[in-house]
């Protein structure tokens, strides 16, 4: 086994995951390990149905016979699965990939709560640490696993190195392809203020979105660079997330000088405070897998936007400094502790 070699896994669900895998690939990469990218293709749907069957059946299981499915399952994946080689560490991006369990000498996760599958708690304890993007989310996994770190987490930071002169008369907001962005909320505001600025919204479907009014202008499925572009000159960042593992979005849309609006809940206001954005209330939902999810209140977003039109510039300036500065800082932050459990899984092993 080559030292310092590490496989990082992680489904083929969208944008967000690749990011985190580039990232962790640079940290790796500038910490002296040899990584790689396994990125798994969707399988196909009767795979979800005989998963499930087979966690239910488990589900029924002494805690002792579970142990021994577990063990017997990870057996037949040394025997007759992937031709993997052996590497030091393997890092799962938001869900446990058990195949990829015999092949990693150690094992991490870096879950998003509220994307983790309930079946999937039971391979923590072959784990040998979670790492938190989140205090959310280290304090949730506390009570599920005896090693949970807190590294905090980062993006494209270059993006945030130097202010420009921002619009604070365009908005911008970016779904993607989630639906627990707060879209709706948004479309209806601005039907019912057509005398506001125009709305800029990237979705990867339009047919998603209702009725759309003339002042709300739809991007379907724009590249990277057309996406940049945006929100290099859209000063506000709306985003009235109704669940997040972290908040790319809103650290994106930071690390660009925007100002962010977000919802005052976790963890969306463990990037967003009144000193670097604007939180709104909201009511708890309910749970989304190992999350929470909210719904934004209508009336305080429509108070904050209408504030947001007569605030001064140099007011949302100053916001949109600090933010800046915290994406800085974090980004140092994330990096200093990632690269220190790297090398205390050195000692370790």
């Amino acid at each position: 086994m080559t030292k310092y070699t590490a496989r990082i896994v992680f489904a083929a669900s969208g944008r967000g995951l690749l990011k985190d895998a580039q990232l962790i690939e640079q940290v790796l990469v500038s910490a002296g390990w040899q990584p790689e990218l396994v990125k798994i293709p969707r399988p196909p749907d009767r795979y979800f149905q005989f998963r499930s069957l087979l966690d239910r059946f488990k589900s029924r299981l002494s805690p002792r016979l579970k142990g021994l499915v577990i063990r017997l399952q990870l057996v037949g994946y040394r025997l007759w699965g992937l031709p993997l080689n052996r590497v030091l560490l393997t890092i799962h991006l938001e869900n446990v990939y058990a195949r990829y369990v015999p092949a990693g000498a150690r094992h991490w996760l870096i879950p998003n709560p509220e994307w983790i599958r309930p079946g999937a708690l039971q391979y923590l304890k072959l784990m040998d640490h979670i790492v938190c993007k989140t205090r959310d989310a280290q304090q949730r996994f506390n009570t599920l696993h005896g090693s949970v770190r807190y590294s905090g987490f980062s993006g494209d930071y270059a993006a945030g190195e130097n202010q420009r002169a921002m619009d604070y008369r365009r908005f911008l907001h970016v779904a993607g392809n989630s639906r627990l962005k707060g879209t709706a909320a948004l479309i209806s505001l601005w039907c019912r203020h057509p005398e506001w600025p125009v709305l800029d919204v990237v979705i990867d479907e339009r047919s998603r979105l209702e009725a759309i009014p003339a002042n709300v202008r739809v991007h379907e499925c724009i590249d990277s660079n057309a996406l940049n572009t945006l929100r290099e000159t859209c000063g506000i960042v709306l985003a009235p997330s109704e669940s997040e593992g972290f908040g790319h979005v809103i650290l994106e849309g930071m690390a660009y000088g925007g100002v962010v609006v977000t919802v005052d809940a976790p963890p969306m206001h463990e990037l967003v405070n009144s000193e670097r954005g604007y939180l709104v209330s909201c009511a708890h939902t309910g749970q989304c897998r190992l999350g929470d999810s909210f719904r934004i209140d209508q009336d305080h977003l429509e108070k904050t936007i209408s504030r947001i039109l007569t605030e001064e510039p140099q007011v949302l300036n100053r916001l949109s400094s600090n933010a800046l500065r915290w994406v800085a800082e974090n980004h140092h932050q994330f990096i200093q502790r990632f690269q220190q459990y790297l090398q205390e899984e050195l000692t370790e092993s």
